[in-house]
């Protein structure tokens, strides 16, 4: 009883030290109370505070993260949470603060990976089923542009292919290479709407198998051509490149030989685009030193671009 109340008491400290009043805390067996900030405020439950902060002493986010998997804590609005704790972070931007959320939320040194990103591959070949359960019908498993709240996710999605294709002029008889074509959404919907032949490099045989089907299918089988291969041996020359999302999921060693790719592959006047998550710059190098919750479950072996 005594080592429980020990570690509640560190729990709250920890918690208030680096959220301040963000996220109301509260026990098992105890009511989370609201605080003066509002009942709007996010709130989250710890049920084993013990697992929950060895798990913090030993991993930092990552550990936090991993409590939550393991039950340690749980939420009603883990969005909310997030959001909550991510403006915490962005108020606190000076050097020394900085400084200080970084030794309480452990940086760990990450891990080496195979220069021939065999983890990517791996990530992917999870299973179709598992992503099919909460991507949209086009299996699109990158950022969507919403022009309205209420209008399905296949529609923002599709509208995100269709700026892609606006970026690049994509016009009739143009040949396409899609680095990490995924499971065909844009290589789908590039050679269905805009007439065009795509080549889409993935390193997924799942999602090789699954998009070499969905195009079949459509009856678009001779305008694209779906290759599990790595990008940088890829052979030929195109009008027109893009990578949707592709970029953080290999590490900033790669980026290079992935721009020299594609300026190589790219005929003279081609254009190229590329979507990409980001990071805010003052947090770049902390991140690519350490592990964190996006490399390890999200991107393996990958990092954020700036």
């Amino acid at each position: 009883m005594f080592t429980r109340a020990i570690d509640r008491l560190i729990v709250r400290r920890v918690f208030s030290r680096v959220l301040g009043d963000a996220v109301r805390v509260g026990f098992g067996d105890d009511p989370v109370q609201p605080r003066s900030v509002g009942a709007s405020q996010p709130s989250l439950v710890v049920h084993d505070a013990g697992r929950l902060l060895s798990a913090m002493l030993a991993e930092g986010a990552v550990g936090f993260a991993v409590a939550y998997m393991e039950g340690a804590w749980t939420t009603a609005d883990l969005a909310g949470v997030l959001q909550a704790a991510s403006m915490r972070i962005d108020a606190r931007d000076d050097a020394d603060s900085r400084t200080r959320w970084r030794g309480r939320w452990a940086d760990n040194v990450r891990d080496s990976h195979d220069p021939r990103i065999r983890e990517i591959g791996e990530h992917y070949d999870l299973g179709n089923e598992f992503y099919a359960a909460w991507l949209d019908a086009s299996m699109s498993y990158s950022s969507a542009i919403f022009t309205d709240p209420s209008e399905s996710l296949e529609h923002a999605q599709a509208r995100k292919y269709e700026r892609l294709c606006a970026l690049v002029d994509l016009r009739p008889g143009d040949r396409v290479l899609e680095i990490g074509c995924g499971w065909g959404g844009f290589a789908h919907y590039a050679v269905e709407h805009h007439d065009v032949t795509v080549t889409g490099l993935t390193l997924s045989r799942r999602q090789a198998a699954y998009a070499v089907e969905r195009i079949a299918s459509a009856g678009l089988g001779d305008r694209a051509r779906i290759r599990l291969l790595d990008f940088r041996d890829v052979a030929g020359t195109y009008d027109k490149v893009v990578s949707i999302e592709m970029i953080e999921s290999v590490d900033e060693t790669l980026w290079p030989p992935l721009f020299e790719t594609i300026h190589r592959v790219l005929v003279p006047g081609g254009l190229a685009a590329m979507q990409a998550i980001v990071i805010d710059e003052r947090y770049y190098e902390s991140l690519l030193q350490r592990d964190d919750f996006i490399k390890r479950f999200i991107f393996p072996g990958g990092a954020l671009p700036a």
